[in-house]
């Protein structure tokens, strides 16, 4: 889901490292094309995968033992091996054509990354291949989606956020980078009206009071509260079989308690705000088309109502930062984060 077109074309070089690495020589005639399909349950999630073939007629016996489990894993410990033994490491490359991109097209070189091979190689084999384990299934349709999906929603989240933040709308700017960790973080920088600059920190997965939220905001530049995001999918969270819908509120309420604030966006939030700021190049702002309406047209009214009379705001901020996306408003409460606004 995220990044796809980065790891398709990282896992093909790698793919191609290890096959060489492993059979010796240099098996040109061995090619390796993307494919996809539509996910039968859901539209947005396509199932993309990598076809191996050869293209000699009759082929030459490489594939027989490429399509073996403990074949496959030999090739993926080989690759590891390549990436890591390769003097561009040491140089602090993020690969060469001693390594990765012996058989990448030069249009592919900008999205071949080691530290997303070495990333997913982890995934599948763990540090010393032990964790390597597969199962048989008839078609790719067996395959469950779900959880894939749910774990890509932070980065398809950090992506999205550093995007909408490189908008000259935005009023914002974000620099990305790779923690030692081998997750994806943000360092961003928001202006408000009055021009006042706020910096953050965005960084993935830090463990708080028991509880591990997705996303968490930290200012850099002067004290304040928190913010910790959740990026909650129905399937592992509110579902039938995996409703956790009690404990989250439990752990969040703890935090809440300890004074940071609290977010949680869903698959939909996300997508939508990215197709936005993707296909549209709007930051979102505005009343726009929201997963869901949080109010009809007279609560709405009776709203502004109370916002203008008892907390003497705008009306129309009600539109720009609740009526709208979620994800927009997390940003608008980071610009400014006054508790009572």
């Amino acid at each position: 889901m995220a990044r796809a077109r980065e790891r398709l074309a990282s896992f093909t070089a790698a793919l191609f490292a290890g096959i060489a690495a492993r059979y010796g020589g240099d098996p040109d005639h061995i090619d390796i094309t993307a494919a996809s399909m539509p996910d039968g349950e859901d539209r947005d999630w396509p199932r993309r995968f990598l076809v191996v073939y050869d293209r000699l007629p009759g082929g030459t016996g490489y594939l027989h033992r490429l399509a073996t489990s403990d074949g496959f894993r030999e090739v993926l410990l080989k690759a590891r091996e390549v990436i890591e033994d390769c003097d561009c490491l040491r140089k602090g490359l993020d690969g060469c054509h001693r390594c990765l991109l012996r058989r990448v097209p030069p249009a592919d070189y900008d999205k071949v990354s080691r530290n997303e091979v070495r990333q997913m190689l982890d995934e599948l084999l763990g540090a010393d291949g032990e964790r390597w384990f597969t199962s048989p299934v008839a078609t790719t349709q067996h395959i469950p989606m779900h959880q894939q999906a749910e774990s890509d929603l932070e980065v398809l989240f950090i992506d999205t956020l550093r995007e909408w933040a490189a908008l000259p709308e935005s009023r914002a700017s974000g620099d990305a980078y790779i923690t030692p960790a081998g997750t994806h973080a943000l360092d961003l920088r928001l202006t408000s009206a009055d021009g006042t600059t706020l910096s953050w920190r965005v960084s993935q997965q830090r463990v708080l009071d028991g509880t591990r939220p997705d996303v968490l905001f930290e200012r850099v530049d002067a004290p304040g509260p928190r913010v910790a995001l959740y990026l909650d999918g129905y399937e592992f969270h509110a579902g039938h079989e995996h409703n956790r819908v009690g404990d989250d509120a439990d752990k969040r309420t703890r935090l809440r308690a300890e004074g940071l604030r609290v977010f949680q966006l869903t698959y939909g939030d996300v997508s939508d705000w990215r197709r936005r700021v993707r296909d549209t190049g709007s930051s979102g702002t505005g009343p726009a088309d929201p997963v869901w309406e949080p109010y009809g047209a007279k609560a709405q009214e009776k709203a502004r109502a109370y916002y203008a009379a008892a907390r003497g705001g705008l009306p129309g901020e009600l539109a720009e930062t609740v009526w709208t996306n979620p994800a927009v408003q997390l940003v608008e409460y980071l610009r400014r984060p006054d508790a009572e606004l």
